[in-house]
């Protein structure tokens, strides 16, 4: 490819391009659909087109980068990439989208893709709930669907196709949920306000022999591209720039509610919630949840303080039966849209008046972190509403936080907690309403896995070993666990000595976490570093205008020495000269003063007098 050099730069392949198109801004490290760092290029326009849409070297440069720019691992161009990410970002996921795609929360959204998005359409294929069709065998301007029937509505480069863009903007809207979104990509031109070709000599995308009617352009988009979508009636409309402006994409959301495309419940401090990106909080809560599998499966379940619902639509995967009950009626309303299956169901209720008529009702009932959010009376009449609804044979799994690790140790205040147990006291309030209580405890742990392999065979059955950080170094142990959160196993029939049991992060976010706090951290040292040098500098400068004002110092010190030296020596002259004045002053009062000066006085005037005569004689002949 012609002005493009592609090379490894710390183990990452990086893409540059010299004297094709100018410096954009780009967020392109790892392509969005399947994660590879591997990139290709090559030239798309062709001249009729580029001159039929009056291009400049820029616009050329942009829009050969957008259809031509791909990924050598799945295929796709910049265009598809743009669009995978606008869908991942509007879902709230990090992606690659290959993952997102065979995710919980991808299998509860229906998506309507028109007309293949190349290469992604086999990616999006994985969906459980997709449906493609395609363009001009179907009417974008009048789809065959009822009212509401998709979560996401997906088109790429069709719209300029359509005769008229608001009016198939109008149906894709018309098809969505509530909390529904459109995401699409058009051919967009930046520097430009979009137009209409109605009149103009026909042009077509595709290839220079392509002149099917489909491919007829009706619509050649500019900057303004979003208010199409705001004219259709949605709502909300944001550009994700992948990279600006060669990969940018549209959403579009049917409510201004929509959360970037999702709904979500607020975090009030307390309550979990799914999208939260907080590892610790999502190991613990999860890791509950996913204990409970065995306990649920084929079974009647009842979940008290479910919260959003995601762990009650975990269990529902799994179960015969599963009601969740909370107190918060947005956490109900939230849960009864976001998790809807034939056996799940909310209820809002408090802990201590579950709004379940009869007697025996559950094989399982499980409430996590709830108990000790409510006083030590209504905490009695809760186990008393639990043994109501629990079957005989039943077993309700219920956890909290363990007071000396979670409050005392740390001396942390949970303004949300009335009443928290110590261990001992947790044991002795179940065991008053369970004939059996097997006690387990959690905690975040990291460390290190070792297991069989399946090609090897079953391993042995796994064995802990333990460290200590001693001494600036670890050293083996055998000191207790211990457990910051409290789970019980209750049951007035004998119970099984519950297994241990591990969760793994495949995503391994904690370290992940770690690492950019780290970076974060080695990044403000390098800043402070910076300052500390720029303040060393500084100083450096302000040392050598301390040595210059002082040389400037010593310099006007030694010219006020000379000029007192100079002072002093005309002071000396002056009173010499004084001295003389005094003694001629002196002289002339002795002679004044003398008999000579009065015996000659007559002769003194005398004197005067002819001359004044002689001077008269003198001016009298002339």
């Amino acid at each position: 490819m012609d002005g493009a050099k592609c090379r490894h730069r710390r183990g990452r392949r990086i893409l540059s391009m010299t004297g094709q198109f100018p410096l954009l801004q780009s967020a392109l490290s790892r392509c969005p659909v399947c994660g590879s760092d591997r990139f290709g290029y090559k030239d798309v326009l062709w001249r009729e087109l580029i001159q039929e849409w009056d291009l400049s070297d820029e616009e050329i440069s942009t829009i050969n980068r957008q259809q031509g720019l791909y990924c050598e691992a799945c295929g796709n161009n910049l265009r598809s990439m743009a669009l995978a990410n606008a869908i991942l970002k509007s879902c709230g996921c990090g992606g690659p989208l290959t993952d997102f795609v065979r995710s919980d929360s991808a299998r509860l959204l229906s998506c309507l893709e028109i007309n293949e998005s190349g290469h992604l359409t086999s990616v999006l294929a994985d969906l459980p709930n997709h449906c493609l069709i395609r363009y001009p065998d179907c009417d974008m301007m009048n789809l065959d669907f009822p009212d509401s029937s998709f979560d996401l509505v997906i088109h790429s480069d069709t719209l300029e196709h359509v005769p008229r863009p608001v009016a198939g903007l109008s149906e894709c809207r018309r098809v969505l949920s509530s909390s529904g979104r459109c995401l699409f990509t058009v051919p967009v031109l930046p520097g430009r306000l979009s137009r209409s070709r109605l009149g103009m000599k026909n042009s077509y995308h595709g290839s220079p022999d392509s002149r099917s009617d489909d491919l007829i352009v009706h619509t050649e988009f500019g900057a303004d591209v979003w208010r199409y979508a705001l004219e259709a009636g949605f709502k909300k409309v944001v550009i994700h720039a992948l990279e600006y402006p060669a990969a940018m994409a549209v959403e579009a959301s049917a409510s201004k509610e929509a959360d970037g495309g999702k709904k979500t419940l607020p975090w009030t401090g307390e309550r979990y919630v799914s999208h939260q990106n907080l590892s610790r909080i999502g190991y613990e809560h999860w890791h509950r949840y996913l204990y409970t599998t065995p306990y649920v499966r084929g079974k009647d379940v009842l979940d008290i303080a479910c919260g959003e619902g995601y762990g009650a639509n975990l269990m529902a995967g799994l179960a015969h039966l599963v009601t969740g009950v909370d107190v918060a009626e947005e956490a109900i309303a939230f849960a009864t849209e976001k998790y809807p299956a034939a056996n799940l169901s909310f209820l809002r209720g408090a802990v201590d008046n579950i709004p379940v008529a009869g007697k025996a009702k559950y094989d399982v009932i499980v409430s996590f972190e709830t108990i000790e959010h409510v006083d030590a009376q209504t905490q009695e009449r809760f186990m008393q509403e639990a043994r109501r609804l629990l079957k005989e044979d039943g077993v309700m799994i219920v956890s909290s936080p363990n007071k000396l690790l979670y409050s005392d140790l740390p001396g942390f205040k949970n303004a949300f907690h009335l009443k928290e147990f110590y261990e001992r006291e947790y044991v002795d309030f179940l065991k008053r309403y369970f004939s059996h209580v097997a006690l387990l405890g959690q905690n975040i742990s990291v460390g290190s896995t070792i297991w069989g392999i399946a090609e090897t065979g079953r391993g042995c059955p796994c064995v802990e070993y333990r460290l200590a950080y001693e001494g600036g170094k670890f050293v083996p142990c055998n000191d207790k666990k211990q457990a910051l959160y409290l789970i019980a196993v209750c049951s007035d029939k004998e119970i099984p000595s519950p297994a241990d049991s591990f969760l793994v992060d495949l995503s391994e976010s904690l370290l992940k976490e770690s690492d950019e706090l780290i970076l974060k951290c080695r990044q403000a040292l390098s800043d402070c570093d910076g300052q500390i040098e720029e303040i060393r500098r500084s100083l450096s400068d302000r040392d050598e205008e301390i040595t210059d004002l002082r040389q400037d110092l010593s310099e006007r010190d030694r010219q006020i020495a000379a000029s007192g030296r100079t002072l002093c020596d005309r002071q000396a002259e002056v009173s010499a000269l004084l001295e003389t004045l005094f003694h001629r002053d002196k002289t002339i009062d002795e002679v004044l003063h003398s008999r000579s000066w009065r015996f000659t006085l007559p002769l003194r005037i005398a004197g005067g007098v002819l001359r004044r005569m002689k001077r008269f004689i003198r001016d009298f002949r002339l």
